[in-house]
Order: structure tokens, then sequence, then C-alpha cells
């Protein structure tokens, strides 16, 4: 490994003297000379043409600045347009003679390091755009001390952070690391020496390590020790950054103008420094020493466990009182039972090792050896039977276990409590278990089940429960585990039933509770009363909100549908068709159209062409002066949210474009995302899968219209005051979009 220390130089004054000769000896010597210059090309026009000449892989980084323009992204727009418009502004500003293919770019300084997660995707959407344009690109120039440990492992960084990886010849990562002492550089790592949180988080995530520049570098922005003093902290720092050969260069502070005068004592250290790049060799480390061993207790757990099985193993079982260690995978703790620090009196636990894909008692017992190097034993789950919550949202009971035995002629009543779940609501799971059944058959034969369609679930302490009378689409699957309070199904009327609810079941498998309640032997067990399993429980935590992505409903691919109407009482037919147009898309009806877009997380209508009566309108966000375009909808929403909308409408002649004072002014309304649909059956007798609906309310909240879109697919329902429409058929002639003149 090389000297990796340079100089950050500036334009405009300072005290460069003596760059000239520190790119020549090291580039005679074959050794990459660091250098970085702001707002010039002082030294880096030097330091390119050495390289061009000689093949020297100098490391050079360029960087205009300014404060509220090239320093700083604009926050208030989305990421990727405010790379988009950022780099823009630094490509028209790059100097000529910049070598893109030898000179790194840094397009950004110190930035707000409350915006890691908003940082990240700028930083993605920059590097996508200079590696394009054929650039080299380091991402945020961090202030020392920033950002803290955990922004580098959000997913958004991840993502930039592999994309770097993979590029480490175009893209890397800009840090500043100083002291902030007059005398002392090395501290206890959180200031100089910070680089390593990104080393961390790469290699938690499993990310080789990508190019880092430590482009700001030093002890304070105004002082710099006297060379005597400063020169052995200076080759104590190049051994901690040696020893890390994705760190290229560093870069001391400052030989540029202002800052108290800074450059003419940096000066006095480029003489000393590149005698110090030319005599650089990397230290050996000294031999380590044998490892010591310890005994280990691993508990190995299925990878389906749920958390009240982890929370037994670590607080019934006592692994968190012993601070032992718990593993998912099996060649995790192959890796770990391996590993010479393991005394031969460690053991691991296998907890339900029936669950696990592979027989994973032989394959561990192979792996201890001969003598063995480690005990295996199998455990199982021993947990109380016990619930953890009601089964849904609600305590309110409308049918009682063992009431109405008139109705159940071969039972001696109701085999479980009926309670008020409205359509579409979630069932809960009471207690984690594993799902034993989910269909609309019954348990022993393949005919349909009075329950409808429903799940089963079994419990520790042989028990299972019974969730009847859901919709289709169950979200669970024979085998899932599941835990206390999960979504298992949502309440859809199927079955024998006469309304929306939730039949909860719970049976008996010991043969042990209440035997003489009258109530069969059943495949999985015997019903028997819930309601006392339940008294004095807390309802189920509401389930995380789902928020859904409304673009490619809205959008559709492009297919060609035909939309059967009826309006006033009048019949009609249409041919529907999504058109695109760059950033645009077009929801075209026969030949009249609505124009949008999505954008900074909003789907936006501009023109529509359909009002009739010779005019076309335009929604406005800023006022009828203001440019074309009004935000519609958020572009994620969640069933039940609404969005307020403000616009100003505008309607013009479509024969000279004309603006018509007629229904044009500011309104005010709402967009309710209403429901999403597994599937919808519409008045044409046409069932669509995935399926969205979305209504138009007043400003006081009634509704207007009711808009149904289908995935892939575009709009294929409206309803409204005057009647309806909906998809009658696939295919046809692509329409022809409607023209206007005077917009062309």
């Amino acid at each position: 490994m090389t000297w990796p220390i340079g100089f950050h130089l500036g334009a405009g004054g300072g005290n460069p003297t003596g760059i000239g000769a520190y790119i020549r000896a090291l580039d005679a010597a074959g050794i990459p000379a660091a250098v970085k210059c702001t707002d010039g090309m002082v030294g880096l026009f030097d330091a390119q043409e050495a390289a061009r000449a000689s093949g020297v892989p100098h490391d050079l980084v360029f960087r205009r600045s300014g404060i509220g323009s090239y320093d700083t992204p604009n926050y208030a727009i989305s990421p990727a347009t405010a790379a988009a418009a950022h780099w823009a502004l630094h490509k028209a500003a790059l100097p000529p003679e910049l070598d893109r293919q030898l000179t790194w770019i840094e397009t950004i300084n110190e930035p707000d390091k409350t915006r890691a997660r908003w940082l990240a995707e700028f930083a993605l959407a920059t590097a996508r755009a200079m590696v394009a344009d054929g650039y080299r690109y380091l991402a945020f120039g961090c202030a020392a001390g920033t950002p803290e440990p955990v922004d580098w492992t959000t997913p958004e960084m991840l993502a930039f952070l592999r994309y770097a990886a993979e590029r480490p010849d175009r893209v890397g990562i800009a840090v500043h690391e100083y002291s902030y002492q007059d005398n002392q550089l090395m501290g206890d790592g959180r200031l100089i020496g910070r680089y390593t949180d990104i080393l961390d988080a790469c290699e938690t995530a499993g990310i080789a390590y990508p190019t880092l520049m430590i482009t700001e570098f030093g002890w304070t922005h105004e002082r710099v020790p006297v060379p005597e003093v400063a020169l052995p902290q200076l080759v104590e720092m190049a051994n901690l950054y040696a020893w890390d050969p994705q760190v290229r260069a560093a870069y001391l502070w400052y030989l540029g103008p202002g800052y108290a005068g800074i450059a003419d004592r940096t000066q006095q250290l480029i003489a000393p420094v590149t005698q110090a790049a030319l005599a650089f060799q990397t230290p050996v480390p000294p031999p380590a020493p044998p490892p010591a061993q310890y005994r280990k207790r691993l508990h190995l757990l299925p990878q389906d466990a749920v958390p009240d099985e982890v929370e037994h193993v670590l607080v019934n079982d006592g692994a968190l009182a012993r601070r032992e260690s718990f593993l998912f995978s099996v060649d995790d703790a192959e890796g770990v039972l391996g590993l010479p620090t393991t005394r031969p009196d460690s053991e691991v636990l296998i907890w339900s090792p029936e669950r696990f894909a592979e027989p994973v008692e032989a394959r561990l017992l192979r792996a201890a050896g001969q003598p063995p190097r480690f005990r295996v034993t199998a455990r199982a789950f021993e947990m109380p039977a016990s619930m953890t919550y009601w089964p849904a949202q609600t305590r309110t009971i409308t049918q009682r276990f063992k009431a109405n035995p008139g109705n159940y002629p071969d039972l001696p009543g109701h085999d479980g409590l009926d309670l008020a779940v409205a359509k579409g609501l979630p069932f809960f799971a009471a207690a984690a278990g594993r799902v034993v059944h989910a269909s609309d058959r019954r348990w022993s034969t393949p005919t349909a089940s009075n329950y409808g369609w429903h799940v089963v679930l079994e419990h520790a302490g042989g028990l299972a429960t019974v969730y009847g009378h859901a919709q289709p689409d169950l979200p669970v699957s024979v085998g899932d585990q599941v835990a206390a309070g999960a979504v298992v199904g949502y309440s859809g009327n199927t079955g024998q039933t006469t309304g929306y609810h939730l039949h909860f079941g719970l049976l008996d498998q010991t043969g042990e509770r209440d035997p003489a309640n009258g109530f069969p032997e059943w495949k999985h067990g015997r019903a028997i009363d819930p309601l006392p399993w339940l008294e004095g429980l807390p309802l189920p935590p509401e389930p995380p909100v789902r928020r859904i992505d409304l673009l490619p409903y809205v959008k559709g691919d492009g297919r060609v549908y035909q939309v059967k109407s009826l309006i006033n009482g009048h019949e009609g037919h249409e041919t529907f068709q999504t058109q695109n147009a760059g950033t645009r898309f077009y929801q075209v009806k026969n030949n009249q159209w609505e124009e949008l877009w999505a954008a900074d997380g909003y789907i936006w209508r501009g023109l529509d062409t359909s009002p009739g009566n010779g005019r076309y309108y335009a929604l406005h966000d800023y006022g009828p002066t203001g440019p074309v375009g009004s935000r519609w909808c958020r572009q994620q929403m969640a069933v039940g949210e609404r969005f307020q909308r403000q616009p100003w409408v505008q309607f013009y002649r479509k024969a000279d474009c004309a603006r018509q004072a007629e229904n044009s002014g500011p309104t005010s309304d709402w967009i309710l995302m209403a429901a999403a649909y597994p599937s919808y059956t519409f008045l044409t007798g046409v069932t669509v899968v995935d399926v969205v609906e979305l209504q138009w309310l007043s400003g006081a909240g009634t509704l207007l219209e009711r808009y149904f879109y289908a995935r892939d697919l575009g709009l294929v329902g409206w309803q409204g005051g005057a009647g309806w429409s909906a998809v009658e058929s696939l295919g046809g002639d692509p329409p022809a979009r409607e023209r206007i003149g005077c917009l062309s």
C-alpha cells in the first residue's frame, strides 16, 4: 500500500508553492499523488498531465463551491428531481480542462445530517446520471462527526452502497475527518477514523467495500501544527488509512485562500510529506496470539419461529439471563461452533428439529466430528396453553357458545362465538400457532364448509382455533407459522351465514377440557367455549397500514378494452386505452383524453378534453396563470385515506383555446382511497382481479363519483349520479387521440 495523504487546494489565492514538485516526485516513483482543488484546476491540471504521460493513477478530486447552490441540494423536492437539477448545474460549470476519466467530482459539501435517507436516494440518482455521462462521482462530503452510524444501514443507503461497490472506479464516498484539536489528530475514532462506520454497514449487509476518499482532513479549519509536530502524526494516520485499501486518499486541509492564512502553515508540510511518501512502507502486523477458547451454548431456532417461541427460549428457558446466543441458520451455527475459540464442552440446542428443511441433528453431529467438538441436543417448545388477544377489534358477541340448539340439529348448539366484524375488517390470530387448514372446504371431505372460507390454527398446549366466514384469497397458507395478533383473514360473509361476522371456534385436542359438553371429536379437536379463554385479554393491535402504489392501476399497460355505459338512460359503448408520451400518459376514451403523470410522490392531472360542448379544461395548483398540473392524489395511499385537492379549474374553447369564464374558478374537494378488491364484478357481468376504488368527494364530504382502476389495465369502471360505465371486453383497435390545433 502506498502513502495515502495529499493536499487540498483552492483557486484564487493561498500558497500552493511546491505542489508541482510533490506531484512530479511521486509520479516519478510510481506513487499516486492525492490532489483536490475547489473552484479551479490548481495542481489538478499538472497531475492530470502527469497521469496521462506516466499512467500512474493519481487520486484527483474537483469540487465547485457555493453555499445554497453548488454545495447544497434542493431538499424541498424529490431526491431524483433534485439530483437531475443539481448535476445539470455542476456539469455546466465544470472547467473545460477537467478530464472526466481521471478526476473525481464531489458535488455537495457537508449536507444536512438529518436527511440521510433523502441524501441516499439523491446520491444514487446522481451516481446513475454521472456514470451515464462518463464522469467519476464522490457522494455526500459528510462533515466530520456525521452522520450517525445507523444512517449507513437504512435500505436507501444500502442500495447506494451496493451500486457504489459494484463500480469502485466510477462511484465513491467522500467524508471529512477533523480532530478539532490544534495539535493532536488521533482520538477515540468518532472523528478521525469514523469512515469505518461505512465498512461496518457494508460488512453487516454483505456488501463489498466501496471506494472512500477523506476529501477534507486535518486538525481544525484554521490550525496546522509545525512540521516537527505534524509529520509524526501524519505518518501515524497514513498507517491507519493504509490498512484499509478502499481508502484511496486523504486530502490535508488547506493550501487555498482564507481560513486565517492556514495555507502558509500547510505549505511547510509539502516537502516533508513528499519525503515521507517516498519512504513509506505499510507496516507488517505482529503475529496474533492463539485465540482463547470459550464454552458456547447456542440455541438454533427454526426459520418460522414466532415471537412467542423466541420469548420462550429467551425468558422461560433462561437464555437471556445466561447471555446465550440464538440463531436461525444452520450454516451460522456450524460457523460459530467451528471457530477455534470453541471449547469442546460447548453445546447447540435445536428447537423443534422437525420444522427444519433438512435433518439438522444429523448434519450438526457430523460437523461435531470424532471425538465430538460440541454436543447436539434436541428440544421442544413446551409452552402453556393460552390465548393472547381477542380475535377481532371488537368484543361485541352476536351469538354465544351452545346458543340456539334448534339451529344445529346434530350439535348441542352453536360451536363457537360470533363476533360483529364488518365487511372487509381483519380477523386476528388469538395466539401464536401453525396454519393447518386454509380453504372453503370441510376438514375431512372435499365438500363446501359451512364456515365458508376459513382458517384453522394449532397452538401450544393442545388447542386449535377456527376463524370462519372470511373473504377468499386468504392471507395465510397451510404450514405457515403465525404470531399472535397476525391477520389471518378478512370478514367476507362466505359459507352458511346471515351477515358479515367472525365465527371464532376453540378446539381441545387433549380430550381433557370440558369432556361432557356434548360436542363430537373432529379432525382438529372438540369444540369448547372460547369465552373463558378470552376474558380479560386485550384487543389485538391495529395491523400496519398497507399503502398501495396507485400508479400501476391508474396508468395501465396500454391494452385496448371496450367499455359499456348507461348515462341518463342511454346506453353507449367506448374504446379505452392508456397511451404513453414521454413522462405523460393519457387515458383515452374513443378520441377524448385526460392527461396524467406521476412526480414527487403524487399523481397529477393536467388537461381534459372530455367535458363536451366544444370545450376542454386545465387544472392548476397555483392559480390560472401558473403551470398546468394539479395533484390529483398521492401516488401511495391506504384504504380510508383522503387527499384534499384545491385546484383552479380553467375552461377553454377547443376551436381557438380562448379562456371561458363559465365553470372556471377555484374548487375544493377530496379523493378518497375507498377500497382494494382481490376481484370485482361489474354490472356488465365482467369480473376483474386486483381492483382499487377511488371516490371523488365534495368539500363537505358528499360522494360525487366512484372510479374503479384495475392493476396494469387502467380505468375499468365509473359510477355517478347520471349513471355508470364498466369494462365489457378486451381488445379492439387503438383509439386515435383528439388533436386540438391551438394546443400543438
